[in-house]
């Protein structure tokens, strides 16, 4: 099960496809209330009936099914609370992470903090400050994530399954999957099944395993040919077909060819693979693609219940199905009339998942943890500081010799100018890198004379030679924040902490002195800035005798660039920041 860090907007109309393998990967039900129904319009949401009243306004960015009596809402401000189905706020919008309630109890974050654990008027129960992913509950246990290994903690926030899989799911009929990494090759996972202690029950063999239901999980030992597993492993179904989805109803969709049919728990075929995309069974219907756009809902028998016509439809729960008609949302019966006419922009699909569960919109069922040590950070950007001046260990008398055993086989040449860079990734921490590197020296990197190379040269990364006593006269460093994880929107937090050490460790100030205020004094944005096309949304400039900094971040919030000018007094920077 791979956790990306990726955010699933609302589904739009054209590819409103949202059922499809909706009911396949996960509990049909789980614990989700459809007696009101999230939906978008005009770019916000709230909650219709079954006959498409408003019963709470549109007037969130971000509107979740209901469970255990309270809905996940996100503001404007992009914060998350809690609403009753009056609308009312029972736990105010404060999150910036947040999962549905499940089992009586949810796992939020707050702005630079850790999963927490909190009940149903939001009072604390236990925070998780060593856990940096963590789900909801599901049969009582919640995964956490810590370093790089998952384990299982009980309602009190113990530690009742030590961190030691490289993966795992959430437990269903008393197992959960698990993974390790192959030994051949640690870039795949092979899978099996855990009981609730933790204990291996079927040892870790499946290229694909789904979690149970109904007593059976889909499994693939090659990656190529889906069969179905009981709780001790052993195939009950043999391996032969091209997908599979969980069982429900007691028929599951299976996949042969290019073609979605049903199998019974026999495996034999109840209705022949005859579809473009099957849904799950609920209540003895299931909706099916037949052609690009024409959904329509058959019984366990095959026959069409209601013809397709639709652009897009959800499985029927409590009676009601959403459908897309041309650009917009109704609701119909299992007659097929509409309960509403085709009116709202968007919806949230009551099971839409896509083997990324706790990143699934509507099921969001895990959060990753927001702290983040400035001080920590700062050290590891600036690293190893000589004599008060220099960046990661570099310095004024750094010369290319000292400079050469860091460059990478990528280091771009720059033959006649002073100019070096090197787009090689260095990982700092979790989620952020330096991404790219420009080092500029005293002199060029070759050079050249009456038609003849001049100096001492030596071959290095890239192709070409230079003097390998030149100085280094500045550095800088773009950092890449990572996106969708701990460090989304913190560069502005980030680039602070770096001017505190900077203060702290290099002897620096804001205020500029005669040595570095003459009218040669300007600055230059490197190019590393300039590519990234991005207005500047923040500058400090950091000024000391012997080096002047340079911190920039832009307006995406997704860069930080450190620049340090080593001048002996000389600065390139202007006075003001």
């Amino acid at each position: 099960m791979i956790r990306p860090l990726i955010h699933i907007g609302a589904l739009i109309l054209s590819s409103l496809l949202f059922m499809l393998s909706a009911c396949s990967r996960n509990d049909q039900d789980g614990g989700f209330s459809y007696k009101l129904l999230p939906v978008e319009k005009d770019g916000k949401y709230g909650y219709i009936d079954h006959e498409g009243k408003w019963i709470i306004n549109p007037q969130f960015k971000d509107a979740y099914p209901f469970s255990d009596g309270l809905a996940l809402v996100q503001g404007s401000d992009d914060k998350y609370g809690y609403i009753d189905d009056n609308g009312r706020y029972v736990i105010n919008p404060q999150y910036v992470g947040a999962t549905n309630f499940s089992e009586g109890t949810a796992i939020v974050v707050s702005e630079n903090g850790y999963p927490t654990c909190i009940d149903e008027k939001g009072i604390t129960k236990f925070t998780l400050k060593e856990a940096e992913l963590a789900s909801n509950f599901k049969e009582g246990l919640a995964w956490v994530l810590v370093g790089d290994k998952y384990g299982y903690i009980d309602k009190a926030g113990k530690m009742v399954v030590s961190p030691q899989f490289d993966d795992v799911g959430f437990f269903s009929g008393g197992l959960a999957t698990y993974a390790i990494k192959k030994a051949d090759d640690s870039t795949k996972k092979i899978w099996g099944f855990i009981d609730k202690k933790g204990k291996i029950v079927v040892t870790a063999q499946f290229a694909i395993l789904s979690e149970l239901k109904e007593g059976i999980a889909y499994a693939s030992t090659d990656g190529e040919k889906y069969g179905y597993v009981d709780k001790k492993g052993a195939y009950v179904i043999n391996p032969q077909f091209d997908d599979a989805h969980l069982f429900n109803d007691g028929l599951a969709s299976a996949k042969q060819g290019e073609n979605w049919g049903y199998i019974d728990e026999k495996g034999k075929w109840v209705i022949n693979p005859q579809f473009e995309r099957g849904g799950c069974f609920l209540d003895g219907i299931a909706a099916v693609r037949s052609g690009k756009e024409n959904w329509g809902y058959i019984d366990k028998k095959g026959k069409y219940l209601i013809n397709p016509q639709f652009k897009g439809a959800e499985s029927f729960h409590a009676g009601v199905a959403l459908v897309a008609s041309g650009k917009q949302i109704g609701i119909i019966s299992k007659d097929g009339k509409y309960k509403a006419n085709p009116q709202f922009d968007g919806a949230w699909g009551s099971y839409s998942f896509d083997f990324y569960p706790e990143y699934n919109p509507t099921n969001k069922s895990a959060v990753r943890s927001d702290f983040f040590d400035g001080s920590a950070f700062s050290k590891a950007v600036i690293g190893a500081v000589k004599e008060g001046t220099g960046l990661r260990g570099l310095n004024g008398n750094t010369t290319f010799a000292m400079l050469k055993p860091m460059l990478s086989a990528g280091t771009e040449p720059r033959p006649y100018t002073n100019e070096l860079k090197d787009f090689a990734d260095i990982t700092i921490a979790d989620g952020i890198e330096i991404s790219q590197s420009e080092y500029s020296f005293e002199s060029d990197l070759q050079q050249y004379s009456s038609g003849y190379f001049t100096g001492y040269y030596d071959y290095v990364p890239g192709g070409y030679y230079t003097n390998q006593n030149n100085k280094l006269t500045s550095v800088a460093y773009l950092i890449s924040l990572d996106k969708w994880g701990k460090t989304k929107d913190k560069a502005l937090k980030m680039a602070a902490a770096i001017k505190e050490e900077l203060i702290k460790q290099c002897r620096v100030s804001e205020t500029a002195n005669e040595n570095n205020s003459s009218e040669r004094s300007r600055t230059v944005i490197p190019d590393i800035i300039k590519s990234t096309n991005s207005e500047i949304l923040t500058a400090w400039f950091l000024y000391g005798e012997k080096c002047q900094y340079m911190l920039i971040t832009n307006k995406d919030d997704n860069t930080i660039l450190i620049k340090a000018v080593f001048s002996d007094g000389k600065s390139y920077m202007p006075k003001g920041g």
